[in-house]
């Protein structure tokens, strides 16, 4: 029943926005009644919290994965780029919920410190290979922070404007457009 309530609030979420994602709505959605709701979460945020907790935790397992398969610093970073690519294409409706979420994600999630650690996680799996590619020489010497931000806001910008439709061009071509941009400015 959890499974079906969290499938109900991210169809909601994403269809009308956080401002209408009741949880009576919901509860409907998942056929029970709006009290049966509250036996798996406590408000509306806790239900979000849990939609981008499991979010999180499935881009990191496409993260480790694809970094998994690297030898070299300068492809540890790129396979790493590669898998917050690949999370997003196979599932754009958590990667909307996640960072193209006009709610502030971030608040909901500092509010549960565990949960807000797992999201950070995934920003220092990235900023972690930044650095060893510095440290290598792959990448000029600089702010890891910053570097950081402008590959994922490269990255994360890319792929925004592929899901929302708005770069045209066929899934093999948006990868290969994808990657070449990522190498070139690592290189």
């Amino acid at each position: 029943m959890k499974k079906k309530i969290l499938e109900c609030a991210k169809t909601i979420y994403l269809n009308e926005g956080y401002k209408n994602l009741t949880l009576r709505k919901v509860a409907k959605c998942a056929g029970i009644s709006a009290t049966a709701i509250y036996r798996h979460f406590d408000n509306k945020d806790d239900l979000i919290l849990s939609i981008l907790s499991e979010g999180f935790l499935l881009l990191d397992c496409f993260i480790s994965k694809a970094v998994k398969n690297a030898n070299t610093p300068k492809e540890r970073l790129l396979f790493a780029l590669r898998g917050f690519m690949e999370f997003a294409l196979k599932y754009p409706s958590f990667y909307e919920l996640m960072f193209m979420s006009k709610v502030q994600i971030g608040e909901i999630m500092r509010s549960n410190d565990e949960k807000y650690q797992q999201m950070r996680a995934t920003f220092f799996i990235i900023s972690d290979r930044v650095r060893e590619c510095m440290d290598e020489g792959v990448m000029k010497k600089g702010d890891v922070m910053k570097s950081t931000f402008k590959l994922f806001a490269l990255s994360h910008g890319t792929i925004s404007l592929y899901i929302a439709d708005r770069i045209r061009m066929d899934k093999k071509m948006f990868e290969e457009n994808y990657m070449e941009a990522l190498t070139e400015y690592i290189e």
